[in-house]
């Protein structure tokens, strides 16, 4: 659903820009605003999910585009039913598509009343710090729980993932990741991210309570918290030594910069501020030519600057660690 729910648009989008075209209306600024998005497709690491952000970021454009697919010409002497009827079919078909859509996250992101009772209790006994492991198909890739987690105490609460097991027989790996955690450590399963392990990793239904049952008859283990939503585990004998103690980052953001980034922050300011005014002066006064040889003039400044702009986000990302 979600697949079509994208491709549709975007197709919606190409057959406006070629009906608009036929009509005799380029549209060159909706086709820009549509296709640079695609960009990032070469300039990010986002992985798999660049695909959502450069959808996301050329909805606007082909969303206009898509419209113009129904109403290709600014005026008509005839006017019919169809495009009207056509638009209303669109926009209940994009309505409640969005719906079947979202929810196959929303049944593991959405927050459960019982996760947010463990995670009060992780918060409550987090002195000097703690470290709560989670389950996790891929500890290196996938290090973000479906849990509403970082709350408070972000000081104090080390969010540690660990590969979950498919079955009961890994038991006894959770129980050794659970010892080398240290002294004060919970192992959680919660509702939210087992959901989230058996729509996205393949984990088998039914997964949660199976691991459950497990882990609650395991002899090293023992249940501090149980509710529908979310069990937490601890070692019935803990390891020795202290807890480590709170390593608080430095308070207030942190704003660093060289001469090199100044120059580019100065550049974008100047051009922005430059391409502003050409822009209110191209559509707000009469194009005579002492503001045509004026717009010219500034269209020649601007390129030093955006030239400088953009050397100094090439020199930024190949000197960024």
């Amino acid at each position: 659903m979600r697949v079509a729910l994208a491709g549709g648009v975007l197709a919606f989008a190409a057959l406006g820009w070629w009906r608009r075209r036929r009509a005799g209306v380029t549209d060159v600024s909706l086709v820009v605003l549509t296709c640079v998005p695609f960009l990032a497709f070469g300039m990010q690491s986002y992985g798999g999910e660049v695909a959502l952000r450069v959808f996301l970021f050329a909805v606007p454009g082909a969303c206009v585009l898509a419209a113009l697919a129904l109403f290709p010409a600014a005026a008509r002497r005839r006017r019919t039913l169809a495009a009207p009827l056509a638009a209303l079919t669109a926009g209940l078909l994009l309505a409640f598509g969005f719906l079947v859509a979202r929810w196959g996250n929303e049944d593991f992101e959405r927050v459960r009343a019982g996760e947010v009772t463990a995670m009060d209790y992780v918060y409550a006994h987090d002195r000097p710090t703690v470290k709560l492991l989670w389950m996790s198909s891929d500890t290196l890739n996938n290090v973000t729980p479906a849990l509403p987690w970082e709350a408070r105490d972000m000081e104090r609460v080390l969010y540690e993932p660990t590969l979950a097991p498919r079955d009961a027989a890994g038991v006894p790996d959770l129980v050794k990741s659970l010892r080398a955690a240290g002294p004060n450590a919970y192992l959680l399963v919660n509702r939210g991210q087992s959901t989230y392990l058996e729509l996205s990793a393949g984990y088998p239904t039914g997964w949660d309570a199976r691991m459950r049952r497990s882990l609650s008859t395991s002899p090293d283990l023992r249940p501090v918290l149980t509710n529908d939503d979310a069990v937490l585990y601890e070692l019935k004998s803990k390891p020795p030594g202290p807890a480590p103690a709170p390593r608080p980052g430095p308070a207030g953001p942190r704003v660093t910069w060289n001469p090199v980034s100044v120059v580019g922050g100065l550049a974008a300011v100047l051009l922005l501020v430059l391409l502003t005014v050409r822009e209110l002066t191209r559509v707000g006064m009469r194009a005579g030519v002492r503001q045509l040889r004026w717009m010219q003039g500034s269209f020649w400044f601007a390129m030093p600057l955006l030239a400088v702009l953009g050397a100094v986000l090439v020199w930024r990302l190949a000197t960024m660690s």
